[in-house]
């Protein structure tokens, strides 16, 4: 990512998606409320037969399904509201830095790279050390994060190729060849 990027960035947008769901979830709230207390109620005294007990089981899962979207959108608002708040430090984190750099001196390029002006004490020769650039990240870890992050993803995985409780990957798992059991009734390392 780079640093226009990163100076675009708005936390606020964030927090106002999160308010968005947290709106959404108070309605399903409501309406499972409402789907409950009154017209599952209604029902159960105003209908008889067997009509009435489908029409009520249906009811009931009107009622979950509105739960269900009260939750999931609870959890979406938390995380977009918690992201917010750890993008809004980090941004900052990132202005505080960018003037210190500018009172130092300093030129941060868009592309993240420092130009330093020419300074500091004269070498042997007495000629002061030249200006120069900087870039790249000096940690191993952490640059290999820099160039996976700046590569665009090359598919997105779909959650049709998950099994339940995994991850959603683009591709099946590798098959494992089962072990032979020994005698002992432990199974060897051999296939």
């Amino acid at each position: 990512m780079d640093l226009a990027t990163l100076k675009a960035l708005k936390p606020a947008e964030y927090s106002e998606a999160a308010d968005g769901y947290r709106s959404t979830a108070k309605m399903a709230n409501a309406a499972k409320d409402d789907i409950e207390n009154q017209i599952a109620v209604a029902m159960r005294t105003n209908l008889k037969g067997k009509a009435q007990e489908e029409a009520s089981k249906q009811v009931a899962l009107l009622g979950q399904n509105f739960h269900y979207i009260q939750t999931q959108c609870g959890l979406i608002g938390t995380a977009l509201e918690a992201f917010s708040y750890e993008l809004e430090a980090a941004r900052r984190k990132l202005d505080t830095a960018l003037a210190h750099a500018k009172t130092a001196g300093l030129t941060v390029n868009p592309d993240g790279s420092v130009t330093y002006p020419a300074g500091g004490e004269k070498s042997d020769d007495g000629k002061t050390p030249p200006g120069g650039t900087v870039s790249g990240l000096t940690d191993g870890t952490a640059s290999a994060v820099g160039r996976q992050a700046a590569r665009p993803p090359t598919s997105i995985p779909t959650p049709t190729t998950a099994s339940p409780g995994t991850a959603p990957t683009s591709s099946p798992a590798p098959s494992r060849t089962p072990r032979k059991p020994t005698r002992s009734g432990h199974r060897s390392s051999e296939p």
